[in-house]
């Protein structure tokens, strides 16, 4: 049986010591803010590494390098803000200030995560999330009794399809989509209400979870990641704001707006090609997303090796996005006590509710991460030509599950903020998936060292044990640097 891994937390942390250790090495002033940047292109400097990417791998790489006594490094960032798929924005709202997660909002595995411990350093407080939910039955049904969420949850998720599944995959000689399965045991299901909690069940805590479709997903691998622990944290100030203040020490090294377009690694020197003129180092750290690499948005000479390419061929890349909802104080019409909130229906786009009332200071606003063909034709169509478009509707397919939730009286959101990661040059897809036949080695091809080292690549796609995750992220930096390092000495 093909089951999820749990790791000793306890040598995890030694990964963290020597980042505290950097931290602590930086005066409290100076960690409440990021110091004054005077770097610029160079063009003419060789740096022993160049990092590709300022999202987590990047910034633990550059971390680790610091810690190592390299300072020759640059890294080369093409969005405006460092934190790639980790930012927070800063809404105005009804006079405050409301921080929007628009991209990972969770520390998974709680205090078992590394990165609860530089929260701490960095004095970003956290949240235990309690995950307790209300789901609402199709066509204003009310909501579905706790009672038959926890039945079906045990005796038809748990015990009966996640059984089901992990036959199938002993039984079969070719991997298939795990929407087969999923279908195939769903309709062994006779009551009906019964069987559409268990189809909520897949969107919310597998199709969403995952950010790949039932039918994408790989039957053999789908569910192969491993567990720190049982309890996760929500970052209330916002997940985006522990990543700027953990990359504090190596941000004067960020060149930002800087938009990679070739990597030529054939000679001892590597000639990195940008926006912003021709960098020169001795090795390059790329942790782009996957969904650049598929895009083959940043041309590599020579090609890379076959493993490499058939590992970002056959890697999935998610397509899910978030909408966030605000509406005036007065207008709150959601019970503010239910962290999750859902309703049990067939539509092509669904949408799992979070609820942060509880931990944000009673700011009014609902987030919702959604996924669905509908959505995707729409956020292809307006997000990036029309946005004000894009969020109508959104909005408007929101709204159809909430007032099926709670009514067709409840007013509309005075603000609307919806992503679009999937139209986003710089990202191409929200995390990456395992996808049907893919191969766990994959990953670890991916992140394996090209030309002794001159070329490596780290991100969330690159570490199966923790893919998908920021966690998995730091590693992989801090892998691909330890790698550089040796490679250099």
């Amino acid at each position: 049986m093909k089951r999820r891994h749990t790791e000793n937390s306890k040598n995890l942390f030694e990964h963290s010591k020597r980042d505290i250790k950097l931290l602590r090495s930086f005066s409290k002033s100076s960690r409440d803010s990021f110091p004054e940047r005077n770097l610029q292109s160079v063009t003419d400097k060789t740096y022993d590494v160049i990092i590709i990417g300022a999202g987590m791998a990047g910034i633990s790489a550059a971390m680790t390098l610091e810690a190592q006594g390299i300072s020759n490094y640059i890294i080369l960032e093409a969005k405006d803000h460092i934190g790639g798929r980790t930012y927070t924005e800063d809404e105005e709202f009804e006079g405050d200030k409301i921080p929007v997660d628009a991209g990972a909002m969770w520390i998974h595995g709680g205090s078992s995560n590394p990165l609860n411990d530089i929260a701490k350093e960095v004095n970003i407080p956290t949240s235990l999330s309690t995950y307790n939910q209300r789901v609402y039955d199709a066509n204003g049904g009310g909501a579905i009794s706790n009672t038959i969420l926890n039945q079906v949850y045990n005796q038809n998720f748990e015990n009966g399809f996640m059984r089901y599944q992990a036959s199938q995959q002993e039984s079969t000689d070719i991997d298939e989509p795990l929407e087969r399965s999923a279908y195939t045991y769903a309709s062994s299901v006779s009551d009906s209400l019964k069987k559409r909690v268990l189809q909520h069940l897949y969107s919310s805590l597998i199709e969403l979870d995952y950010s790949g479709t039932l039918s994408k997903l790989s039957l053999w691998w789908w569910d192969s990641d491993w567990v720190l622990g049982d309890d996760d944290f929500l970052v209330p100030g916002g997940f985006g704001n522990l990543v700027q203040k953990y990359a504090i020490p190596i941000s004067s090294k960020v060149e930002t707006e800087t938009i990679v377009t070739k990597v030529n690694y054939k000679f001892d020197i590597i000639r990195v090609i940008t926006n912003k003129g021709r960098f020169k180092g001795k090795r390059v750290i790329c942790s782009a997303p996957l969904g650049v690499l598929k895009a083959k948005s940043i041309i590599f000479r020579p090609k890379l090796p076959k493993k490499h390419r058939v590992a970002i061929k056959r890697l999935g890349m998610g397509t899910m996005n978030k909408i966030f909802l605000f509406w005036k104080s007065s207008d709150v019409f959601w019970p503010q006590n239910i962290e999750m909130l859902g309703d049990a229906t067939d539509r092509d786009t669904n949408f799992s509710f979070f609820n942060f009332m509880s931990y944000n200071g009673n700011k009014p606003f609902l987030a919702a991460l959604f996924h669905g063909s509908q959505a995707e034709q729409f956020e292809t169509l307006y997000s990036i030509s029309d946005p004000e478009s894009y969020k109508q509707e959104i909005r408007d397919l929101a709204m159809i599950s909430l007032r099926n939730m709670f009514g067709s009286n409840i007013p509309m959101p005075e603000k609307v903020i919806v992503t679009n990661w999937n139209a986003d040059e710089f990202t191409r897809g929200s995390y990456s998936f395992n996808k049907v036949n893919m191969k766990p080695k994959h990953r670890k091809n991916l992140a394996s060292p090209i030309k002794q080292g001159k070329l490596i690549f780290a991100g969330e796609a690159t570490d199966h044990r923790y893919f998908q995750t920021v966690h998995g992220a730091y590693f992989s930096g801090k892998d691909a640097a330890n790698k550089v390092i040796a490679s250099l000495s």
